[in-house]
């Protein structure tokens, strides 16, 4: 069904700003030419000359109608990815290669922009309804989904960035195929998106309203209006507490792409999101990856988030620009994650140049984040450091895992118990009929007990109950009862205490006649179990772990896809009893 077009009064103006004023950090062609002082985004740069360079004349793939099609005969999302997120990377380096050389040709980045403006649609096939369709409501190529929205956005700002160097007919076309396949689109219709609390409302809407920016299109106010309400959608996600419970990937991918729109919007009208009704939320957003560090490179993940943390050098520096107390350890600077996103691949090299190469790691205090439902500590044992978070909230969240009462444990760097991390992303991890059936987003795949075989379920109405927080004794206390779908039971609590860098973990069970009781511990790292319990081994840093008589411990494993499509493998210390009653308390120490 088409859609009506919007009809509500413009508000926002243009006369706060300029269009030259947008990204106006990054369109003096010679501030490309002078010596990057960060010696990370200096390494950077030079990668990405040498790839324009090596790839200048060589072949363009183009994904052909089996690639395209393939994603509704078998799920598969691995083959079109690579071929159409190749055109991109390739395109981001000899436009960037281009801009801080003049070996690179002009000729690779105009080649690569024209083969895109080939490409039957700009949309992924898997965030495409009817997709096999020759008559679909939507024309696949008017889809606006994250990536044809962000090509519009990194389509519009490459020409504005090398201006008269690119081929006035390549400028032309571009803007026409822009204008047709997005910026039209989105005027025609309402979309999906435009609500929704997650990063996809911000990532569109940045990336539109970028875009038409620098196109001047028409009825930019009016676009404008609806791109910045998008982001209230995404900030609605967020509680006070500033945490992105789609974990730290959505954090540098949502918040990340509502940065950028927010200093675009101020540059083009003078309109400043970081100094309105948000204020106080923004701030606290922008503290996200201090709250999650738990040492090192491990954080907090949970949801599809990866066990080792990284975030993109431009939105870090950004928001250490706002506060110094905002600066992450260089370690976690990592733009490869991303190079296939414009927005964090160009603007490194704008607003992460002269940052400091090194800033000092501060442990955060224990600290509850009650909307959310999280709980993160730091502590020193001797001369290792230990981390750790716990949440509770329920098992309907963006980019749910069914996980109430999961937790990290981090010792020196090391995630030594954790979640596995962002499954593989195919069709079936996104059904909720097969999702949960993958370790990585199944209860199975999680510190979490399984009662007479019935793991946590999905759905809002298995919720942790707080029954008690102490930030000051560490402590934790969840009711985890409704996440198990078992009749006769009666309690499932679990109980944190983090003191001094050993946790204790206190599991009280009860039902109305014995069942068996599985207490499952995961770790990405090998388990061995020894006369006084059992001892896991990181890179860096080692945990003893030991548990109350009664419970049988039994080493299992099992494999599972990384995110990028590697296989792992997860290794779980269950410990079992059969009873009515019980109490399982375990305790985590690191050793060396």
């Amino acid at each position: 069904m088409r859609l009506p077009r919007r009809t509500e009064p413009v508000m926002t103006t243009l006369d706060g700003g300029t269009l030259e004023a947008v990204f106006a950090e990054a369109r003096d062609p010679q501030r490309w030419r002078e010596p990057i002082r960060n010696r990370r985004i200096a390494q950077q740069a030079q990668a990405f000359v040498d790839r324009a360079l090596a790839e200048a004349s060589t072949p363009i793939a183009s994904p052909g109608f089996r690639v395209h099609h393939r994603y509704d005969v078998d799920g598969d999302r691995t083959e079109h990815s690579d071929v159409y997120f190749g055109i991109r990377r390739r395109l981001f380096a000899a436009a960037i290669g281009a801009l801080l050389s003049d070996e690179v040709p002009i000729s690779a980045t105009e080649d690569l922009i024209w083969a895109i403006c080939d490409e039957y649609t700009w949309a992924l096939p898997a965030h495409i309804p009817e997709l096999s369709s020759p008559r679909p409501e939507i024309p696949h190529d008017e889809i606006i989904d994250l990536f044809s929205a962000e090509t519009a956005f990194a389509l519009a700002e490459i020409i504005a960035l090398l201006g008269e160097r690119l081929h006035p007919l390549l400028v032309a076309r571009a803007h026409r195929e822009i204008e047709r396949r997005v910026l039209g689109p989105f005027r025609d219709r309402a979309w999906f998106w435009e609500t929704v609390e997650t990063n996809w409302s911000s990532v569109c809407a940045a990336s539109v309203g970028i875009a038409a920016m620098y196109l001047e299109t028409d009825g930019l106010e009016g676009i404008l209006d609806r791109c910045t309400a998008a982001m209230d959608a995404l900030l609605a996600g967020y509680g006070d507490d500033g945490i992105c419970i789609e974990g730290l990937n959505y954090w540098n991918y949502g918040f990340g792409h509502f940065a950028y729109y927010a200093e675009a919007l101020r540059q083009r009208t003078g309109v400043d999101l970081w100094a309105g009704k948000d204020h106080e939320k923004l701030t606290a957003i922008t503290r996200y990856p201090r709250n999650v560090a738990l040492g090192g490179r491990a954080v907090a993940a949970f949801s599809d988030a990866e066990p080792y943390g990284m975030v993109t050098p431009a939105l870090a520096a950004l928001t250490e620009r706002f506060d110094p107390s905002n600066a992450v350890p260089r370690e976690f600077w990592a733009a490869a994650g991303w190079d296939h996103n414009w927005g964090p691949v160009v603007r490194q090299f704008a607003w992460a140049r002269d940052a400091a190469d090194e800033v000092t790691d501060t442990e955060t205090p224990a600290t509850w984040f009650g909307d959310a439902a999280w709980f993160t500590a730091r502590a020193r044992s001797g001369a290792d450091e230990v981390g750790f978070a716990a949440k509770g909230g329920d098992n309907d969240e963006p980019h749910n895992h069914n996980d109430l009462g999961s937790f990290v444990l981090a010792v020196n760097g090391d995630p030594l118990l954790s979640e596995l991390g962002m499954g593989y992303y195919d069709g079936f991890y996104f059904l909720p009929e097969t999702r949960y059936e993958t370790y990585s987003a199944g209860a199975q795949g999680h510190s979490v007990p399984m009662i007479a075989g019935v793991r946590q379920h999905h759905g809002r109405g298995a919720a942790a109950v707080v029954e008690e927080v102490s930030e000051e004794a560490g402590r934790l206390t969840l009711d985890l009862t409704s996440a198990y779908d078992l009749g006769g039971l009666q309690l499932v609590r679990r109980t944190f205490t983090f003191a001094g860098g050993t946790l204790t973990i206190d599991d009280d069970f009860a039902a109305d006649e014995p069942v068996e009781i599985v207490d499952r511990l995961v770790s990405l790292f090998p388990i061995q179990v020894t006369e006084h319990g059992a001892v896991i081994r990181g890179d860096d840093g080692a945990l003893q772990v030991t548990w109350s008589e009664g419970w049988i411990p039994r080493l299992r494993s099992a494999g599972f896809l990384t995110h990028a499509g590697d296989a792992a493998t997860a290794h779980f210390l269950d410990l079992e009893r059969t009873a009515s009653s019980a109490r399982c308390t375990i305790s985590a120490v690191p050793v060396h």
